[in-house]
């Protein structure tokens, strides 16, 4: 294959310590490795708690400009005043009345209206101002950075990486300043995004700009089945489905599990309304004082609300709930498992969903315990290659969980899933998918030179 001049527009990029910044990174990583020439631009110090990542090609083939964050500082602004907006409201209520008077009932109540005060004008504002998003204040900066570099390098090809749809206006217009076919990547997607976070009125209107940008890639490119054949009815240009994969170097040897003779289940990430992990809770209740040895872990999770449904189902003593980690903390604590929890989305359109946070759990190589519709893509591909089991029903959960705890009392290790079973899913083998697109979009641009 010939080498191709690529310019990869994100966002999130390595060092950055973000779940795009893996996806990008790799891309640019193996696309190198594969002969290529890569050149990124991407935003400095974004919006994440790490900067640990490791940035795998060259750096000074990585252009990282500035970026204008007014929309958090508003959000924090907004935040102020909403506070001060509802506590004022409930000092009206309340009158000349000692605080401390106030039963706890009533103080639930004045929190929940604070939070309520201050959402609603939260999402309104944003709705407003966040157009298409809040990183908008990128754009300036990454456009000039762009048109720099191609007055001293030419590229092949632009790739964008969204979200934010920020990088999509900016390759847009990088390519029609300089005559370049431009690809779209979609990690989710846009209007269609299934957590789109603004009313319908605002989403007519950007689905027109959307529209408009969209329309003049040369080529689509997505993260699972389901969401290409949206694509597909939307727009004429050719889609791809390029997985978010593993990197098999990044979790290393490692241990097999837990030395010790209790049963570790992790989660790692955010736990979404669409995922419910009942079943899981109520197979644990119902195993009784045979799952003392049990510990189920969740990091960066929703606490309260895995904290709710613990307490409701007797197992709290049970239930771990940590802050987050690195990305590569992640990969750390999902290798130190015995089991790792995945939780189907009840979203019958996100039924082919493959998320970042499983291929990270293909890579490390310990058995999946998938919760939720087992006849779904996810659950399908973990149940078929020997990856772990897919379970819908408490029984069924109690009966797999009781097997693995009397492994663990006998002081058998829960043994890894075999090597190359979701080999697949690699990060090297989905670039090569990527590799092959741009290839055809470069080919039918010099063929319309001619």
């Amino acid at each position: 294959m010939r080498p191709m001049r690529i310019l990869l527009v994100t966002h999130f990029f390595p060092p950055y310590d973000h779940i795009a910044s893996a996806r990008t990174g790799k891309t640019a990583k193996y696309l190198e490795r594969f002969g290529h020439d890569v050149r990124v631009i991407a935003a400095r110090n974004p919006v994440t708690p790490f900067a640990v990542m490791p940035v795998e090609i060259p750096r000074e083939h990585v252009i990282y400009t500035r970026w204008i964050s007014a929309p958090f500082r508003l959000d924090i602004a907004l935040n102020k005043l909403a506070q001060f907006l509802a506590g004022r409201r409930n000092r009206e209520r309340v009158g000349t009345a000692d605080p401390a008077s106030v039963d706890a009932d009533n103080g639930r109540q004045l929190s929940r209206r604070v939070v309520g005060v201050g959402k609603r004008i939260r999402d309104g504002l944003r709705a407003v101002f966040y157009f298409p998003d809040a990183e908008i204040g990128w754009f300036p900066f990454a456009e000039l950075a762009g048109r720099r570099l191609l007055r001293r390098w030419r590229a092949d090809v632009i790739v964008a990486s969204s979200g934010p749809p920020t990088a999509l206006l900016i390759a847009n217009s990088l390519a029609s300043r300089h005559g370049l076919p431009w690809v779209a990547e979609f990690r989710d997607l846009w209007t269609d995004n299934h957590l789109y976070p603004h009313p319908q009125w605002r989403r007519r209107i950007e689905r027109r700009l959307e529209a408009a940008v969209v329309s003049r890639a040369a080529g689509l490119v997505t993260v699972s089945a389901p969401l290409a054949d949206r694509l597909r009815r939307n727009y004429a240009a050719p889609v791809e489905v390029v997985y978010n994969g593993f990197d098999p170097g990044d979790h290393g040897d490692g241990t097999t599990g837990p030395a010790d003779r209790r049963l570790t289940i992790v989660y790692t990430g955010w736990l979404y309304e669409q995922q419910d992990p009942t079943p899981l809770f109520e197979a644990i209740r119902n195993l009784g004082t045979g799952a003392k040895d049990l510990r189920l872990v969740f990091y960066r999770s929703d606490h309260l609300r895995v904290h709710r449904l613990a307490l409701k189902y007797g197992i709290d003593d049970l239930v771990e709930t940590r802050e987050g980690v690195s990305f590569m903390g992640s990969l750390r604590a999902q290798r130190a498992a015995d089991v790792l929890l995945h939780l189907s989305w009840n979203d019958p359109l996100e039924s082919g969903y493959f998320s970042g946070r499983l291929m990270q759990y293909f890579g490390a190589r310990r058995p999946i315990l998938s919760i939720g519709d087992s006849t779904n893509a996810p659950a399908r591909v973990i149940a078929d290659r020997g990856l772990g089991v897919a379970l819908a029903h408490s029984g069924e959960i109690a009966g797999v969980l009781g097997h693995w705890l009397a492994e663990k009392r006998a002081g058998r290790a829960i043994p890894d899933i075999p090597v190359g079973a979701a080999s697949e899913f690699s990060r090297e083998n989905q670039t090569r998918v990527l590799e092959r697109f741009l290839a055809r979009i470069v080919d039918a641009k010099m063929i319309a030179k001619k």
